[in-house]
């Protein structure tokens, strides 16, 4: 009896040492994502700094009392606001493509640069060129078909969420702008919204990236191959980190592209030239990368570890630490920022000229 009592007390102090590690690992996390997403409206004005020139501030006009989201009444979208669901839809799965093509070789060798050993650490142009030798240009489209099948339906789908939590709340402004808090709260939501979505089809590029599969190994069979394994759960490993990048990450992402996009254009549509929306497209993906590195390069590292012998969140942590110091946290920055720029700046870009193109010919149709 005593050998009894004492395994159930043994047992009991594991079972209280797992959850005490489980909430030391979210509240590490945690704390990371904070400390990123603070640095959101600085590194806004620093970009604002650095693109543009002393202009003449306008006097704030007096605003009128607002109306909070709770004031308004709950009704289903109207047709309108379907027909304006629809070409976010529309315009996000155009931008989402372009933007995947445009910065997926990138992505590749931001995943190389985040897993490999520390014991032989490459720089990003070494990574480029062994990449190159070993696999040729087809190694750095790698895993390219997951994002595009999942990605782009997600870009719409985040696109249309932004769009919808946007008109919510102009509503709650009695049709004014969104305030800086209204669009992060907006861009978070969106980020929400499609982590159900994107946490497999990361989970699948990853390990397409990161493993040496035959050329003829498509992602659809290494998602197929996982759920043989692992089941539902082993698809969606990763995800509370998931969420805890892309959160604040959208949230800073549209934050920063609408402050940005008034401020190169002065608030004018007419103003919206190209490089404007490029400049403040690609600073905008800079700036929601460089406040979420850190835990992305943790979520990569569950994401990329083997079936078997997997640490802990937490663990994998501390091993990464006491190897290589706090710097492992930024393994592939440079790579990281690279990509975001074009990815981020042709995403923006497509949207807003599809969005154009949609509106004037909705324009013409009812003008018949």
């Amino acid at each position: 009896m005593d050998f009894i009592s004492r395994f159930a007390a043994s047992c009991r102090g594991r079972s209280r040492y797992r959850r005490r590690r489980r909430r030391r690992s979210f509240v590490v996390a945690l704390e990371i994502v904070c400390l990123g997403s603070a640095a959101v409206p600085i590194l806004t004005e620093i970009a604002i700094a650095c693109t543009t020139t002393d202009k003449q501030v306008a006097p704030t006009p007096h605003k009128k009392k607002k109306t909070t989201p709770q004031d308004l009444p709950i009704t289903a979208p109207t047709t309108m606001e379907w027909i304006e669901i629809v070409k976010d839809l529309n315009a996000g799965t155009v931008g989402g493509v372009a933007g995947i093509v445009a910065g997926h070789p990138l992505d590749t060798i931001k995943v190389k640069l985040q897993t490999q050993s520390h014991t032989n650490r490459m720089g990003f142009l070494a990574s480029c060129r062994q990449l190159a030798a070993s696999e040729g240009v087809k190694g750095f489209y790698k895993g390219m078909l997951s994002p595009i099948i999942s990605n782009a339906p997600i870009n719409a789908v985040v696109f249309a969420v932004y769009g919808q939590m946007s008109r919510v709340l102009e509503g709650g402004n009695d049709g004014g702008k969104l305030t800086p808090g209204q669009q992060l709260i907006a861009g978070a939501a969106a980020g929400l919204f499609q982590v159900s979505f994107a946490a497999p089809a990361e989970l699948v590029k990853i390990t397409m990236q990161v493993n040496n599969y035959p050329s003829n190994y498509s992602s659809i069979s290494c998602l197929r191959d996982i759920l043989k394994a692992e089941g539902m759960r082993g698809i969606y490993r990763g995800t509370g980190l998931q969420i805890m990048r892309d959160v604040p990450a959208f949230g800073s992402y549209f934050y920063s592209y609408e402050v940005l996009k008034s401020t190169l254009t002065d608030g004018q549509p007419d103003n919206e030239t190209t490089m404007n929306l490029l400049m403040a497209g690609g600073l905008a993906g800079s700036i929601s990368w460089v406040c979420t590195q850190p835990i992305d390069v943790v979520k990569t590292l569950v994401q990329s570890q083997p079936a078997h012998g997997r640490l802990s969140t937490l663990d994998l942590m501390r091993h990464h630490y006491k190897l290589e110091g706090p710097r492992f946290l930024l393994k592939g920055f440079g790579a990281t920022v690279l990509r975001a720029f074009p990815v981020s700046a042709v995403t923006f870009l497509v949207y807003e000229r599809t969005m154009q193109y949609m509106n004037q010919a909705e324009y013409d149709v009812l003008l018949q």
